[in-house]
């Protein structure tokens, strides 16, 4: 964990340096629709709407998915690394609430033997990410979702973007 945390850190530090670098004008909203596959419970989908400053290289905006194991809506803010070309990076994180039965399924298991039988409960959830951006409208994105601090999950993602890129 602590080498996460230096690698952001970095990465932060080194995005100072493309602060003042000017970025090409993007259109102030976009929406995304998202399918992926996470360690844990296998299908992911969900839909993402954000909002995108003008001359800075910032996003934030609403993320709503659903799997297997229940869903969760979360507010998720990032910051992307070359947005004036046609492939770029972007590193992020998402604060927010989840209703799930991931916390209850060694219990379940222990008590029924069928993970299935596992009561969904609401938690805090916490989802660091980053990922690469194709012609501006293809998302690869890489996952850590965290509930409740206790339980992770790796989620990889494929989205399509409607709105966003250039600003005609």
């Amino acid at each position: 964990m602590k080498k996460f945390l230096l690698i952001i850190i970095s990465l932060f530090i080194t995005s100072l340096s493309f602060a003042q670098s000017k970025e090409r004008d993007v259109r102030r909203f976009e929406v995304e629709l998202h399918i992926g596959i996470a360690s844990t419970s296998f299908l992911t989908t969900g839909i993402e709407c954000r909002y995108n400053f003008n001359q800075h290289p910032w996003d934030v905006g609403i993320n709503c998915a659903f799997d297997f194991y229940g869903g969760r809506i979360i507010a998720v803010g990032d910051y992307n690394f070359a947005r004036n070309k046609n492939s770029s990076f972007f590193i992020g994180a998402g604060v927010g609430w989840a209703n799930t039965s991931i916390l209850n399924i060694d219990e379940a298991i222990e008590q029924c033997g069928d993970s299935c039988c596992a009561s969904t409960q609401d938690c805090l959830f916490v989802s660091p990410r980053i990922g690469l951006e194709f012609f501006r409208h293809l998302r690869l994105t890489a996952t850590v979702n965290t509930y409740n601090f206790k339980e992770a999950e790796f989620l990889l993602s494929l989205g399509v973007t409607f709105g966003g890129g250039r600003n005609k």
